[in-house]
């Protein structure tokens, strides 16, 4: 996965909860530079990844897999409908359970 280019600077605060799922080849470089921009962030992994996925109280997107299987960040979905919201939300708990989650850089 490339690196998180900006992440924290879209955030009005540094304060916010924020839950994110890489695979597992992400460099540690970019884990301890999200943590320092978003302190309160929480980091896990897996072996594969091919869902890019945003969404907060009003709002979500899903990025899916382009035919090359890469995440095509010009091919999604984006909506502020309750129901479309939940789905999401089950679609993001359902792989953050299943993630290995980062508590320490070694």
């Amino acid at each position: 996965m490339p690196g998180w280019p900006g992440i924290g600077s879209s955030y009005y605060s540094k304060e916010i909860p924020v839950r994110m799922i890489a695979e597992q080849t992400i460099d540690h470089k970019i884990i301890s530079e999200t943590r320092s921009a978003l302190p309160r962030s929480e980091i896990a992994v897996l072996p594969d990844v091919k869902v890019a996925m945003a969404m907060n109280e009003s709002v979500a997107g899903v990025c899916l897999p382009g035919l090359n299987g890469k995440i095509d960040f010009g091919a999604g979905l984006t909506g502020d409908h309750p129901v479309f919201r939940i789905r999401c939300a089950n679609l993001f708990e359902h792989y953050w359970t299943k993630s290995d989650k980062i508590h320490s850089i070694s």
